[in-house]
């Protein structure tokens, strides 16, 4: 039987990338279908002159009054469940707005809102794209200020830094449109700005574009998109599940996965924080992982560096610290084994562990290599064990107060989360870090665009 959900492909992409171009294509295309289009877009974009290029049977909605992805994302799902259940309309179109994350989007349509069947019953998310500005894209990566700072229009505080968004777009999609190529005059740019972005995602289709011209089936009826699938899609998790070879290729492109079973020591950790060299003036464009810092012994640390910006975060607690009936594991064959194959014969070890993947332009691993390394414990200080570890100056100190320890597990934890914006938890334990570092490199008034 034919499947009689409503087909969605969902755009994003920065402002100004080119997303409202591509939606105005498919309205312009003699594809034979009726579709239906939701815009969310916080500027003052005009929906009039979207629906002039359509054949007049198009249905348009405008919802303006906030992020589908966060704040009206119950709006959103009953406008999506709505048109599917219209039963009038062949396809479904997305244009999200400029500034909004891509996964909790896509999740959007598997969970169940208000005890309501899910959205995946009546649509089917079929294709999530992301539209990329060549000309600036590695530039704003680097840019270390806020959503916020850089598009007022937010209606939320965003506070995350603007890298963090572009990457999360680039690695939650199943078609990357590199547009504006013809915008740049070496063509050696865009071979470099080409492989960055296989890198972070490397199942993704990636099509070159002028104009946002593509062929319409990449995007519509592809049938790429799968949930857990795209989970696993950005490339730092290849590298660290050992899928791929860590490697450069000929324009500098590569990535390295730093590992240890030892602890850092927390203030030589912080330190180190503060030098470039973990930053993009040596090369370094996305690093991303978990860390082991010998003062929270029980917990790891999330670690996510884009560009210049640096956020070390609570994690969850360390596997060993857990009994396995406590596990938050997927239910498959062997989930239980595959965890204990990662445990150290050294059961004061367990699972904990340093493990991150740094991704950038001729990453210089001997010296990344060189700096992590020296902030691990000392010998001695290792024998001196986790009770004088203890009295020692913890900056890390409290970084789980607004998170759930003991339901959280490492490379997982509780998907629920009853905050309204479930951008909120990651950023929630930034404060005393940042006043640790004074700020430095964190929402910084003197970078401009």
């Amino acid at each position: 039987m034919a499947d009689q959900r409503l087909p969605t492909t969902v755009l994003s992409g920065f402002l100004g990338a080119g997303k409202t171009t591509l939606l105005k294509r498919i309205l312009q295309e003699n594809h034979g279908m009726k579709i239906a289009v939701i815009v969310n877009d916080l500027s003052e974009i005009s929906i009039d002159s979207i629906k002039a290029l359509g054949n007049g049977e198009e249905k348009l909605v405008q919802m303006a009054n906030g992020c589908i992805c966060c704040s009206i994302r119950e709006d959103f799902v009953e406008e999506v469940r709505t048109l599917a259940e219209e039963k009038r309309y062949d396809y479904l179109v997305v244009e999200s707005t400029g500034v909004a994350d891509t996964m909790p989007i896509a999740q959007l349509f598997s969970q169940s809102i208000d005890g309501k069947k899910p959205l995946e019953c009546s649509a089917r998310l079929d294709t999530m794209v992301t539209v990329v500005d060549c000309t600036n894209f590695v530039p704003m990566i680097d840019n270390i200020q806020t959503v916020t700072q850089v598009y007022p229009k937010t209606p939320e505080d965003d506070e995350r830094p603007l890298g963090f968004l572009l990457v999360d777009q680039v690695e939650c999609a199943n078609v990357i449109i590199l547009n504006k190529v013809d915008a740049v005059d070496d063509p050696e740019e865009v071979y470099r700005v080409e492989a960055l972005l296989r890198k972070l995602n490397p199942d993704a289709r990636l099509i070159r574009a002028k104009y946002a011209e593509i062929p319409l089936e990449e995007i519509l009826n592809s049938r790429r998109f799968n949930l857990a699938k795209i989970a696993m899609m950005p490339g730092y998790l290849k590298d660290l599940r050992e899928e791929r070879r860590p490697e450069t290729d000929q324009y500098g492109i590569g990535s390295f996965v730093y590992r240890r079973r030892r602890p850092f020591h927390p203030e030589r950790l912080m330190d180190a924080a503060a030098k470039p060299l973990i930053g993009f003036g040596l090369g370094v464009l996305r690093s991303k992982g978990f860390f082991w810092v010998a003062t929270q012994n029980d917990d790891f640390g999330d670690w996510e560096q884009v560009g210049s910006t640096l956020q070390m975060s609570y994690g969850g607690a360390w596997y060993a610290t857990l009994p396995p009936a406590k596990w938050n594991l997927a239910r498959t064959p062997g989930a239980v084994a595959e965890i204990q194959r990662i445990f150290d014969p050294d059961p004061a070890i367990g699972d904990r562990r340093q493990e991150i993947v740094f991704i950038g332009v001729n990453v210089p691993e001997p010296e990344i290599t060189e700096l992590l390394d020296s902030i691990l414990l000392t010998d001695e200080e290792w024998e001196a064990g986790e009770d004088e570890w203890n009295d020692w100056v913890d900056p890390f100190k409290g970084w789980d107060e607004n998170s759930d320890s003991e339901e959280e597990s490492e490379e997982g934890g509780d998907d629920s989360d009853d905050s309204d914006d479930p951008r909120a938890k990651p950023l929630s334990t930034m404060g005393k870090i940042q006043e640790w570092l004074g700020g430095l490199r964190w929402r910084s008034e003197k970078v401009k665009m």
